[in-house]
C-alpha cells in the first residue's frame, strides 16, 4: 500500500525517468517509390553444375559467382641449367691498346695540372692590356768627359835616331862573343871591323863578320840596315854598330865553314874610315 495514496479528482503522478534519457519523438517515414526489378538473368551453367532455379525473386547473394574450371596447367619444361660461358683471352692487341690509354689519361692529367699551375694567357693578355703608370725614369749620370791627350808631335827620322842611339848599351865583341846568348835582347853599342861579307840564301850580300878592332879574340856577325849602299863598305874598315842583340845562330866564318856566332840586327852604323852613316 502506498503511504500517501491519491487525493481525490487527481491524476496519478507520472513515473520520473532517469536525467539522460530523452523522451522519444516519433519521425516521419518517407516513402519510397518501388522499382520493379531487373529481368532474370540466365548464367551459363558448368559441367556437373547444376543451373540456377529461376525463381521471379531470387538473387544470388554477394559473393556467389558462378562455378568456373580452374585452367589447365601445361607441364613444365625442364630448362638446363647455364653453362658458365669460357673466359676470352685477350690477344697482344687489346694490351696495346690499354697502354695506349692509359698513356693518354696520364698525359691528359699532366696536362691538366701544367694548365692549372701556370697562369692562362688570357689572364696575361688581360694582365698586360690593363693600363699601368709607367714609372718615372731615374735620371742616369752622365760620364763625365775625359780630356783628350796632348797629341804628341810626330818626331823626325834623326830625333828617333837620336833618341835609339841613347839607349843603347856601350859593349865590345869580346863580351859579345863570351856571353853568347846572356846579351839577347839588348840593344847594344860597340866598334869593330870588317873581317869578310856573307851573303843570304838568294846570294845577295847581307852582313859582315866583324871582329875587334885591337885584334883581341872574338867573332860576330852584323846584317846591314835596309838600303845600304854597299860601294861605301870595304872589308878593313872600322865601323861603329848600333843594334839589338839577337843571341847565337848558325853563321858563316871567312873560309865558308858553318860556326855558331852571335848576331846583332843593326838599325844604325857609322863607317869611320870612309865617314859613311846609315840614317
Amino acid at each position: 500500500m502506498n503511504e500517501h495514496p491519491p487525493q481525490d479528482n487527481q491524476p496519478p503522478p507520472e513515473p520520473q525517468r532517469p536525467l539522460n534519457e530523452w523522451p522519444q519523438q516519433p519521425y516521419p517515414q518517407q516513402q519510397y517509390p518501388q522499382q520493379p526489378l531487373p529481368p532474370q538473368q540466365d548464367f551459363p551453367s558448368q559441367p556437373g553444375v547444376p543451373p540456377y532455379p529461376r525463381y521471379p525473386n531470387y538473387q544470388p547473394q554477394p559473393g556467389q559467382y558462378p562455378y568456373q574450371q580452374p585452367p589447365m596447367q601445361q607441364p613444365m619444361t625442364p630448362v638446363p641449367p647455364e653453362q658458365p660461358s669460357p673466359k676470352k683471352k685477350h690477344g697482344p692487341v687489346f694490351w696495346v691498346l690499354l697502354v695506349l690509354g692509359i698513356l693518354l689519361v696520364v698525359g691528359m692529367c699532366s696536362g691538366i695540372m701544367n694548365a692549372a699551375s701556370h697562369p692562362s694567357t688570357n689572364t696575361t693578355a688581360n694582365e698586360q692590356a690593363t693600363p699601368t703608370e709607367a714609372p718615372t725614369a731615374t735620371p742616369v749620370p752622365t760620364d763625365t768627359p775625359r780630356p783628350t791627350d796632348t797629341p804628341v808631335p810626330t818626331q823626325s827620322p834623326a830625333q828617333v835616331e837620336k833618341a835609339y842611339k841613347a839607349l843603347t848599351t856601350s859593349t865590345t865583341v869580346t863580351n859579345l862573343d863570351k856571353d853568347g846568348n846572356g846579351d839577347k835582347g839588348k840593344d847594344v853599342r860597340f866598334t869593330c871591323k870588317i873581317s869578310n861579307f856573307v851573303k843570304d840564301d838568294s846570294g845577295n850580300t847581307a852582313g859582315a863578320n866583324v871582329d875587334a878592332p885591337d885584334y883581341s879574340s872574338g867573332v860576330v856577325q852584323i846584317s846591314f840596315p835596309d838600303g845600304t849602299d854597299l860601294s861605301k863598305l870595304n872589308e878593313g874598315d872600322i865601323l861603329t854598330v848600333w843594334g839589338n842583340d839577337g843571341g847565337v845562330f848558325s853563321g858563316q866564318n871567312a873560309f865558308g865553314g858553318t860556326v855558331q856566332e852571335v848576331g846583332v840586327a843593326t838599325l844604325y852604323l857609322d863607317d869611320q874610315t870612309t865617314n859613311y852613316q846609315t840614317h
